[in-house]
């Protein structure tokens, strides 16, 4: 049972890291790594925190201050939607902001690329389920 939930636990982590790549975030900073936590705090809270709360697990997680971990994800927004173009980030952003303008705050940013990794998980779990199930060839259990 618990290597199911390694499992579950490691396919999870990888599906925001690829989210992450998606939408052009720089793994290279510190930022998303803290953007990857913080998704990964909001998937497993359903959504019910606030980002002073994450924030505040993140610093004692990594040891450092809350002003940075909010800092660097700010910074990491910033680089991802100067330099990188992608359409996935008018999909899903630009009902938020004007995106020739403008960029989603912390708070949107994350409580977007979280719901579309809930999404992602959810859509991956239906065909890990489906694919996973063995034929009856009409026997009766």
């Amino acid at each position: 049972m618990e290597l199911n939930n390694n499992a579950a636990i490691l396919e999870e982590q990888l599906i925001i890291e690829q989210t992450l790549w998606e939408l052009g975030v720089p793994p290279h900073l510190k930022g998303f790594y803290y953007l990857h936590d913080a998704i990964s705090i909001v998937l497993e809270t359903e959504g019910k925190v606030s980002n002073k709360s994450i924030y505040t697990a993140l610093a004692e997680q990594h040891h450092v201050n809350k002003s940075m971990i909010e800092r660097s994800i700010r910074h990491a927004i910033r680089v991802t939607f100067e330099r990188s173009v992608s359409s996935q980030k008018a999909e899903w952003f630009g009902h938020f902001v004007d995106l020739r303008y403008d960029r989603p705050t912390s708070s949107v940013f994350i409580a977007v690329v979280a719901a579309q990794t809930r999404h992602k998980i959810m859509k991956t779990g239906r065909q890990n389920g489906v694919s996973g199930m063995q034929p009856s060839f009409g026997r009766v259990s």
